[in-house]
């Protein structure tokens, strides 16, 4: 009877949570793509991101569109204080979460060369396109943001652009060949 239980253990402890898909799964049909894709633009709408603080807050507070208060969450950000603690998490947020879009970005990339086959007629071309071209806008924006402007700077060391899902440090680019690869 031990021997029974041990055996009949072995699949039963081998559970993975229902939010949890392995990768293989995931990218086994072009409905995992799908999903995959998806979940960036779902990382995308968080306040932290483009559900407030890159469309309406953050970004129209540095650009002067709004009197901000002395009471008001962006206050700091008003008075371009970067260094003040709230700004600091605030601008590392924005930084870690876009980073993570592009991480996920570049995983699919690498999933889609690999599995070309699940894809029907034309829709390869089309998953691969939108894909590169999200990669590409997410850092443009980080550019936007972190980088100098391309009118003063083309010279100046801006942002990592980052094309792999690996462990890997990307070096910083040129404000001129970081615009070049997000052409």
């Amino acid at each position: 009877m031990v021997s029974l239980f041990f055996i009949s253990c072995e699949n039963w402890l081998d559970v993975s949570p229902k939010s949890d898909i392995k990768v293989e799964d995931l990218f086994s049909t072009q409905e995992g793509f799908e999903d995959a894709v998806m979940g960036v633009y779902s990382l995308m709408t968080l306040p932290d991101v483009y559900g407030a603080n890159l469309s309406f807050g953050y970004a129209d507070v540095l650009a002067a569109y709004y009197t901000v208060g002395t009471k008001s969450a962006f206050y700091e950000a008003s008075k371009y204080n970067y260094r003040e603690a709230g700004e600091e998490g605030r601008l590392s947020s924005i930084w870690s979460l876009m980073y993570k879009g592009i991480a996920n970005l570049n995983s699919i990339l690498k999933h889609v060369d690999e599995r070309q086959e699940v894809f029907g007629e034309n829709d390869f071309y089309l998953y691969k396109g939108e894909v590169l071209a999200l990669r590409a806008y997410l850092h443009f924006d980080l550019l936007r943001i972190f980088g100098a402007s391309c009118a003063v700077g083309m010279e100046r060391i801006a942002i990592p652009y980052v094309t792999e899902y690996a462990p890997t440090i990307f070096p910083q680019e040129k404000v001129g060949d970081f615009v070049g690869k997000v052409l």
